[in-house]
Order: C-alpha cells, then sequence, then structure tokens
C-alpha cells in the first residue's frame, strides 16, 4: 500500500475496492492459519482504520467520499467478528463506541439520516454485541437503540429490533420488555407479530419472578391481541399448567387465573385473549377465592 500508483488513489483513498476485496478473501480463511505476526499486521491496520474513521465521523465536513471510507470500515468489522478470539476486547468496545456514531441524530456530522449506513452500523453492532456486556451496550446507546425502532424507514425498526433483542440481559429485561410493550400501543402493524415473539422469549427466558412473566405476557396479549402467535400462547398455557414431571404451582394458577378474570371487565378484549381466558378459567377458575365468585353472581 506504501507504493500505491497515483491511479488508483480514489479521493487520498489508496485502492478502496482493493482493501475491500483482500479484507473478504481474509475472511474465507480459517483464523487459526494466520500466526502471531500476521495477527500482528492485522491488528495495526485494525486500528489505522478506526482512528481514521473516528476522524471523520468527529469533523464538521460533509463529502460523499466519506463512504469508501465507509465500506472499508465496515468490512473490517466483519473481520474483527471473525478473528474475534485474537482480537482484544478493548477493540469491540472501541468500534461499538464508534457505530454508535454513525446512529446519532447530529447535523453537524456526516452522514446524518442515511439508511444505509444506519442500516449497516446496527447490523455491525449486532454482530459486535456478543463480544461485550449487553447492558454496557444498553447504557451507553439505549436512546439511539430505541429511537431506531421508531425510524422511517422499516429496515432500521427491524435491526434494531434484533439487536434490542440480543443485548438483552436479566438486569435490563424488564426495562426492555416495557419499552417493547409500549411500542405495541403505536401505529406499527408490519412488525408487531415479531415484537410479540420476542417480548415472550425474553419474559420466558429471563424471568425470575413468574409472576411478572404472566403480567408482561397477558399485558402483550391486551395491546397486541390478534397478532401473537398461537404458538406463544400454547407456551404461556404450558408455562401455567406446568410440565408433566413437576408438581403444579397452584399460586401462579391463581394468579393467572385472577389476571385474566379482571382482564375479561374491559370494554374491548382481543379474541385471542378470550380463548385463553376461557381456558384458564375452565382449567383454573376454582382457585379463585370465594368473593370473586360472590362478585359474578351478585
Amino acid at each position: 500500500m506504501k507504493h500505491c500508483p497515483q491511479e488508483y488513489i480514489y479521493y487520498h483513498i489508496k485502492a478502496p475496492w482493493l482493501q475491500i476485496k483482500i479484507l473478504r478473501i481474509m475472511q474465507s480463511f480459517n483464523p487459526m492459519v494466520f500466526n502471531s505476526e500476521t495477527i500482528s499486521h492485522i491488528k495495526e491496520y485494525v486500528d489505522y482504520i478506526y482512528k481514521k474513521t473516528q476522524s471523520i465521523l468527529l469533523s464538521d465536513s460533509k463529502y460523499n467520499r466519506y463512504y469508501a471510507e465507509y465500506c472499508i470500515f465496515f468490512e473490517v468489522v466483519n473481520l474483527i467478528d471473525l478473528l474475534n478470539i485474537k482480537i482484544g476486547h478493548r477493540v469491540f468496545d472501541n468500534f461499538l463506541q464508534l457505530l454508535g456514531s454513525f446512529l446519532q441524530e447530529d447535523h453537524r456530522k456526516f452522514p446524518n439520516k442515511d439508511i444505509n449506513t444506519k442500516y449497516l452500523a446496527l447490523d455491525s453492532m449486532a454482530k459486535l454485541c456478543k463480544y461485550t456486556s449487553g447492558t454496557n451496550i444498553l447504557n451507553t446507546h439505549m436512546k439511539i437503540i430505541f429511537g431506531s425502532l421508531r425510524d422511517n424507514d422499516i429496515s432500521i425498526r427491524r435491526r434494531a429490533l434484533d439487536l434490542t433483542f440480543l443485548i438483552c440481559s436479566n438486569d435490563s429485561v424488564k426495562m426492555i420488555c416495557k419499552e417493547l410493550l409500549t411500542y405495541f400501543q403505536e401505529d406499527e402493524p408490519q412488525l408487531k407479530e415479531d415484537v410479540a415473539l420476542k417480548i415472550a422469549i425474553l419474559a420466558e427466558k429471563y424471568a425470575s419472578d413468574l409472576n411478572w412473566y404472566i403480567d408482561t405476557c397477558l399485558k402483550m396479549l391486551e395491546v397486541a391481541g390478534d397478532y401473537v402467535a398461537e404458538d406463544v400462547i400454547f407456551r404461556f398455557i404450558q408455562i401455567i399448567t406446568g410440565f408433566e414431571n413437576q408438581e403444579p404451582n397452584t399460586q401462579l394458577q391463581l394468579y393467572a387465573a385472577d389476571k385474566i378474570f379482571k382482564l375479561m371487565e374491559k370494554d374491548f378484549v382481543y379474541d385471542s385473549l378470550i380463548k385463553l381466558a376461557a381456558y384458564l378459567l375452565g382449567e383454573f377458575g376454582y382457585l379463585l377465592s370465594e368473593s370473586i365468585y360472590l362478585y359474578i353472581y351478585r
């Protein structure tokens, strides 16, 4: 690259198409074939691209030629993802911080609202988030990620939803599920089924309190209704009913029956919630307190 011919230099970038091609070729190799000297050269190049991209994002200039720089940057992200066991965690943290800058809504920076760049930034962040704490990403970029859920472009919203799902942890599950339940109430029919599935998976995976799991799933059914897949409802019933080799949790069954009974008092209820109520009250209605039965027949 030090002896790059003048005609191969594009806006002060040495053969960007060749750099990208080489980066893609390197991704075809098993990382184990690279010796320590090669890894050292790669790290130097990765650091060079990081610093160069950082300087561009910090500048107030706006040039279309920066897109060539970004193409190289995003290909480097793919490479360090491949070389994860040979790259230090500091590199991933630095690149994640830089990816957050691509999503900033700052009119002084470039790009600002470029759909392709924002999509690639979210996609790259999803690739690298497994190398660091999801809680750290959320604490640093929460406003940006949640804001991307409301972007005008559906592809951006999908990638933001996927990223939100990937960075969820025991510490953040309640906050993320609360945000997604709020998102349900907005005019977003294209993603409601995906959102419902992700809420159900996260609530079950990270729930330390099954009462909170019931509250979350019933709230989801209340606001999303027919967008919730039947598989999600069947799984909810399975957890409430109990598994074959386990003793039934009568306290949980009572809590679920009580909650869904109160939901039936609302002026409008989705058909899916009515079907669920028919099952839960039919199976566990007898667990409700005598006062509720008196309320029913008064």
